[in-house]
């Protein structure tokens, strides 16, 4: 069955996704930053890795040839962010 599901990111993250899952968009729900992705509900699972980032801070090595998902603002005790999501290798 084809549907889509929301997954919550943290800074580095690997997740089981069902195998061709589409990557739609992310965002914020309340203080986390999703993820939202079509997926085969009968596919086998496949480990698929996220990093997050914020303007102006350093990226680390794991960063190199990540492929770029989307940015999500939010504000996190009277604090605005600007973060930004990437896909690399497992």
């Amino acid at each position: 069955m084809n549907t889509i599901w929301k997954y919550v990111l943290e800074p580095q993250i690997t997740l089981d996704m069902p195998a061709g899952a589409t990557i739609l968009s992310v965002g914020t729900q309340g203080d986390d930053i999703c993820l939202w992705a079509r997926v085969d509900t009968d596919a086998p699972t496949e480990p698929r890795r996220f990093l997050v980032a914020g303007t102006g801070m350093p990226l680390a090595e794991s960063f190199t040839g990540a492929r770029f998902i989307g940015t999500v603002q939010m504000v996190q005790a009277s604090v605005n962010l600007v973060m930004h999501v990437f896909e690399t290798e497992v």
